[in-house]
């Protein structure tokens, strides 16, 4: 496997499949998805995009001190789920903030992810909420 940068619209399928399969991919365009401080990872098995996930500059009142991104958009093909492709691509968007010294990475995961998102060293800090169309949630 291996992770690339991708460009915006190349989210917009997996996201889709994935993420919003009763919405259009028209709704699968998040707020900040083409702005260029916005960083869009492709995970490819055999040269085909089976994952993707985004970093969005965030502001979030949460974490107001140093560089801060949003993890948004974490999705892999049903057909690659449990492939480690999503542990994966996690790893790579870590290690990248990492070197690129982000102070914090934090996202809203989907209650049936959290065990997946567990596995990094992260830790629930909300209590549960509801994404309208999307379902609950946790930010982490």
């Amino acid at each position: 496997m291996q992770v690339k940068f991708i460009p915006a619209k190349a989210v917009l399928p997996i996201r889709q499949e994935v993420l919003r399969p009763k919405l259009g991919q028209q709704d699968c365009i998040f707020e900040g998805d083409l702005s260029k401080e916005s960083l869009h990872f492709g995970v490819f098995s055999k040269n085909q995009l089976i994952g993707v996930a985004t970093l969005l500059v965030s502001d979030s009142a949460f974490y107001k001190t140093g560089k801060c991104y949003q993890l948004r958009g974490m999705a892999v093909c049903k057909k690659y789920q449990r492939t480690g492709a999503g542990h994966f691509l996690m790893q790579h968007i870590l290690n990248h903030c990492k070197q690129q010294k982000v102070e914090k990475v934090w996202w809203n995961a989907r209650v049936n992810a959290v065990p997946f998102y567990l596995k990094f060293d992260t830790e629930i800090t909300s209590n549960i909420f509801t994404i309208k169309d999307v379902g609950e949630h946790y930010k982490m």
